[in-house]
């Protein structure tokens, strides 16, 4: 992803990335699998199942974002954006709970 954040793409079995770097490798030290280069994501878009997508970023970057990507993800009924982590912005599908 362009502008200084690194976009990462959750399958169910890997994680995506355009090319992975400092920023993906902070993905390393949890029980996920480890981030995969993958080249232009738009590829998998309508193609794969993604469960969520991680930009990973400055906090300073992640911050100035934020609202930009709150406000193209719309009313926030499909979607939530969590910031679990420093420096990461997480974009979930909303999960009904029954």
């Amino acid at each position: 992803m362009n502008a200084g954040i690194t976009l990462t793409l959750y399958t169910y079995e890997r994680i995506l990335a355009e090319q992975t770097n400092a920023d993906s490798d902070r993905l390393l030290p949890y029980e996920d699998p480890t981030p995969e280069s993958m080249g232009d994501l738009e590829q998998f878009v309508g193609k794969l199942a993604f469960q969520k997508c991680i930009m990973i970023a400055s906090e300073q970057r992640i911050a100035e974002v934020r609202d930009q990507i709150a406000e193209r993800l719309g009313d926030g009924k499909r979607t939530s954006l969590t910031v679990a982590i420093a420096g990461m912005l997480e974009v979930s599908k909303h999960v009904l709970k029954l």
